[in-house]
């Protein structure tokens, strides 16, 4: 009988993980969003969100499944000025303390900095888990 549970168990696990894959790949852009979408708004909220620029991968393969191309080069436009807004000292502290993973994104100018803070907040972050 318990190995029976175990198998059951590890079939709601295999069930819900597909789930999760399935739904949060249906999320990435809707085909009304792929149609109507500003590519460099996009990609200035990617970017602002601390997202790799491969991102774009996801959105495209989303948005070439509704037969829309994306606009690569306006969205990548758009990711470099989020960068810039998501590589300020105040988010890194915060990203840190958060216990967020930072992806490696930030331009050179800003890296040293970004890195500092966030350092700095994963201190924080590693006292309040040790409380």
């Amino acid at each position: 009988m318990p190995r029976y549970m175990s198998v059951c168990a590890y079939g709601r696990v295999i069930g819900i993980l597909l789930s999760f894959c399935f739904l949060s790949a249906c999320a990435v852009m809707t085909e009304k969003e792929c149609l109507n979408a500003d590519w460099a708004t996009y990609g200035f909220l990617d970017g602002s969100q601390g997202y790799q620029k491969t991102f774009i991968n996801t959105r495209t393969q989303a948005c070439q499944e509704h037969g829309v191309t994306v606009g690569v080069d306006a969205y990548l436009q758009g990711w470099q000025r989020g960068v810039r807004q998501y590589c300020t000292p105040d988010n890194a502290f915060s990203q840190g303390k958060q216990g967020a993973d930072y992806q490696g994104i930030c331009p050179l100018d800003m890296e040293k900095a970004f890195a500092h803070y966030y350092q700095e907040g994963l201190i924080v972050h590693a006292a309040h888990q040790r409380v």
